[in-house]
């Protein structure tokens, strides 16, 4: 096992484990390696900001703070981008600045092709706010099924088919490669 893979061990075997301690030792015949390899790699975790303490005594040895970290979230390129959406409503607003970290952070901890896919998504959807015309009466949006159906056109590039009407009431069938989702 390369220390990487070993760093992510360590941290998921404290984290079930949690609050209960398990020591050095134990870790160290855990992942074949020294007690000091060990301890070089707690001291690594401890320094990039993983909440792991020692608890000392006979029964003592390491844990993680449950309380200071979330377990692996998956999320899908589709829910990455959901959640970019939203989080870009921050803004200039209070907490603008951490809801962008908040995504940098949930995009970081994809894997890498989905991770690229999700920014890759994210760069074709924006969310628009157009002010309504003054006296204008705002209109819905229309059914749910229409956005849901330009979102996954988007996911899987597809293309639609869409009947419209034009002005003088002329109805025509279109294919549409959508490229951006402006919603």
């Amino acid at each position: 096992m390369n220390r990487t893979d070993r760093l992510y061990a360590l941290v998921e075997d404290l984290r079930a484990i949690s609050p209960r301690c398990r020591s050095a030792r134990e870790l160290a015949k855990r992942f074949e390696v020294s007690v000091r390899t060990i301890e070089r790699d707690i001291t690594a975790l401890q320094e990039s900001g993983v909440p792991i303490y020692a608890e000392p005594g006979r029964k003592g040895g390491y844990a993680i703070d449950k309380k200071m970290s979330l377990p692996p979230l998956n999320f899908t390129p589709a829910e990455a981008v959901a959640i970019a959406v939203a989080l870009s409503r921050a803004g200039d607003q209070p907490f603008g600045r951490q809801a962008r970290s908040a995504l940098r952070k949930v995009v970081a901890a994809m894997p890498g092709s989905e991770g690229e896919l999700a920014r890759e998504l994210a760069r074709r959807v924006q969310l628009v706010h157009l002010p309504p015309e003054p006296g204008a009466e705002i209109q819905p949006l229309g059914a749910e099924g229409i956005s849901r159906a330009i979102e996954e056109a988007l996911l899987r590039r597809r293309v639609l088919r869409l009947d419209y009407a034009d002005a003088k009431g002329a109805l025509t069938s279109r294919d549409v490669e959508p490229g951006v989702f402006l919603g």
